[in-house]
C-alpha cells in the first residue's frame, strides 16, 4: 500500500499499491468491495474530487488517470434480490514525460498540481487539463504537494530539506525554507487557515506560519522517520504515522504558544549540542603540554550544496544500500555454513545470489562503497555525508567496521577512515546520544580501538624512518661532501689569528 483516501462518509476507502491496483474497501464489513488494475507501475499518489465522485491516480509508469464512482445493482447469486455496489469505471488518461510522485487537487477542483521525477511541479486546469504553470526551483524530487483552501497557495516539500511557498496566481515562489535536517516527506495545510504541518525524515513534526513564514512549533516524540501527516476537518487534531511503527495524534489545546520563547528554547538545545561535541572534541585532542599555551586559529566549515555534491551524495546512498545487503547476506551465510558444519544436519546452505552489479565488477560490498568513497572529491566529502538519513549512518559505522578488520585497507586508507568517522560522528552526535544503542556503541569503541592501535604503529613506523633518513643523510654529506681551499689564503689567515709574542724592556 502506498497511498489511500476516505470517500465521503468515512465506511468506504480507496487504496492504490504498489502492485499498481486501486482496491477499494468497505470499512464496516471489512471486505474488498472492488480491485482494479489501473498502472503499470507503482501508484504513487491518489486524491478525491472536492464532491468525492471522482478519483485522480498518478503511477510510477508516468501517466495519470481519472476514475468515477457509480453504484451498479448486483443480482444476489441463488437469489432473485439485487444489491448496490459501488465500482470504479476508468473514465480517462494523461500522459506524461516523467515519473509521477504526488499530486492534488485544488479545493474547488479548478487546478490539478502534480509533482515529477524532474524536480518540477505542473499545474494544469483539471477540467480541460490544458497546462498552466510550471513551478521550478527544488534540487532533488518534490515529495508532497498542498494547496490552500483559497487556491491562493500552492506548498511544496522535497528530499532536498526544502519548503517552498508558491502564488497560483502567477506560479511565483513567495518563499524557500530549510525546514528540516532531513528529506521533507509530507505538507498539509490546515483547514480555513493558510498554516501548514509538515513532517521529515529526521523524526520532527512542525507548525508553520504559511503567511509570516516562521516555525510556530517542533513537536518532538517519533524515535525515526515520519512518512505521512492528516489534519482534521476542524483542525482540532493532527495524526501522524512514523517507521518506529507508531501512530501518534496530536490535539489542538487552549494554551498559548510564544514564538520567541520556542526560539530560545531552540536555541539553548543547539548551544547545549554544540557544547557538548565541543567537551568531547577537547576530551580527544587535549595534550600533555605542560603550562605552555599556544593561540590557534579556529575556522568552521564552509558547506553549501551544489548539484556534484548532491549527485555524489545520491551515488554514496546507493553504494550504500547495494552494498550493506551484500555484507548482512553474506554474514548469514556464513553463520548458516558455520552452523551446518558443526551439525551437518540439513541442507547444506546456498550462497545467496549477488547484487548484478556488484558480481560484473567483482567486488565485494565493502569494496564497492570503498571504491564509491574514495571517486568523491575531498573538499565534497562531508557535503555527500551531510546528505545522508540517520539509518544510512548506522550502516556506516557497521561497514567501517569492516574496513577496519581489513589490515590492507586500513593502513592505505586510514586517513580517509578517521575523516569519515569523526564527520558522521560530528554531525549526528545528537541523534546517537538519544539512541542508546548497545551495539552502536561497541562497534564504534571497536573501531576507536583498532584506529589508535595503527595510528600507534605508524607513528611508530615514521619516527623510525625519520632517524633513518637522518642517518643517510650524515653517511651522504662524510661521502660526498668536498671543500676546496686556497692555500695561499689559507696561510695567510693563519698567520693573522696565531698569537704572537710581546717583548717589554724592563728598568
Amino acid at each position: 500500500m502506498e497511498h489511500l483516501n476516505f470517500l465521503p462518509g468515512g465506511t468506504l476507502v480507496v487504496i492504490g499499491t504498489k502492485n499498481g491496483e486501486i482496491e477499494l474497501y468497505d470499512l464496516a464489513t471489512s471486505t474488498l468491495l472492488e480491485s482494479v488494475e489501473a498502472h503499470e507501475g507503482a501508484i504513487w499518489s491518489l486524491d478525491l474530487t472536492p464532491d468525492g465522485t471522482s478519483l485522480v491516480t498518478g503511477s510510477a509508469d508516468k501517466t495519470i488517470k481519472f476514475w468515477d464512482f457509480k453504484i451498479e445493482r448486483e443480482t444476489i447469486p441463488g437469489t432473485n434480490r439485487e444489491s448496490a455496489k459501488m465500482k470504479i469505471f476508468h473514465n480517462k488518461t494523461m500522459e506524461l514525460e516523467e515519473d509521477i510522485l504526488a499530486l492534488k487537487i485544488s479545493p474547488e477542483a479548478k487546478y490539478l498540481a502534480v509533482s515529477l521525477l524532474d524536480n518540477t511541479v505542473k499545474v494544469f486546469f483539471f477540467d480541460t487539463l490544458k497546462f498552466y504553470l510550471s513551478l521550478y526551483g527544488h534540487k532533488l524530487p518534490v515529495l508532497s504537494i498542498d494547496i490552500s483552501f483559497d487556491s491562493k497557495l500552492i506548498i511544496t516539500s522535497s528530499a532536498d530539506k526544502n519548503i517552498k511557498i508558491w502564488g497560483l496566481d502567477f506560479g511565483d515562489c513567495h518563499k524557500s525554507i530549510f525546514g528540516h535536517q532531513d528529506s521533507i516527506m509530507n505538507v498539509r495545510f490546515v483547514p480555513e487557515s493558510h498554516n501548514f504541518f509538515s513532517a521529515g525524515k529526521d523524526g520532527l513534526l512542525k507548525y508553520w506560519d504559511g503567511d509570516k513564514f516562521e516555525c510556530i512549533q517542533k513537536l518532538s516524540a517519533h524515535q525515526s522517520e515520519v512518512w505521512s501527516i492528516a489534519v482534521a476537518h476542524d483542525a482540532s487534531f493532527v495524526v501522524t504515522t512514523s517507521h518506529d511503527h507508531s501512530i501518534r495524534i496530536w490535539e489542538e489545546t487552549d494554551d498559548q504558544v510564544f514564538i520567541e520563547e520556542e526560539r530560545e528554547k531552540e536555541m539553548d538545545e543547539m548551544y547545549e549540542g554544540t557544547l557538548l561535541a565541543s567537551l568531547e572534541g577537547d576530551e580527544n585532542t587535549k595534550k600533555d603540554d605542560g603550562d605552555e599555551e599556544k593561540d590557534t586559529d579556529e575556522a568552521t566549515g564552509v558547506h553549501q550544496q551544489t548539484l556534484e555534491t548532491l549527485k555524489a551524495g545520491e551515488k554514496l546512498l546507493e553504494a550504500l544500500e547495494a552494498g550493506y545487503k551484500d555484507i548482512e547476506n553474506e554474514e548469514e551465510y556464513n553463520q548458516k555454513l558455520n552452523k551446518w558444519l558443526k551439525t551437518k544436519s540439513g541442507e547444506q546452505p546456498i550462497r545467496p545470489s549477488r547484487d548484478p552489479l556488484l558480481q560484473a565488477l567483482n567486488k565485494t560490498g565493502s569494496q564497492y562503497i570503498l571504491e564509491t568513497l574514495l571517486k568523491i572529491k575531498p573538499s565534497q566529502l562531508e557535503d555527500a555525508l551531510l546528505v545522508l538519513p540517520f539509518s544510512f549512518v548506522l550502516k556506516f559505522f557497521r561497514v567501517i567496521e569492516k574496513w577496519t578488520s581489513v589490515n590492507a585497507i586500513l593502513k592505505q586508507h586510514i586517513a580517509l577512515i578517521c575523516r569519515v568517522l569523526f564527520f558522521l560522528i560530528r554531525s549526528n552526535l545528537h541523534e546517537l546520544n538519544s539512541l542508546k544503542n548497545e551495539k552502536i556503541k561497541n562497534q564504534v569503541i571497536n573501531v576507536k580501538q583498532k584506529l589508535r592501535n595503527e595510528l600507534k604503529d605508524q607513528t611508530t613506523e615514521l619516527g623510525f624512518n625519520i632517524q633513518g633518513l637522518k642517518f643517510l643523510r650524515n653517511q651522504w654529506n662524510l661521502t660526498h661532501s668536498t671543500e676546496f681551499i686556497d692555500e695561499y689564503e689559507q696561510r695567510q689567515h693563519v698567520e693573522k689569528t696565531a698569537k704572537k709574542r710581546v717583548y717589554q724592556t724592563l728598568q
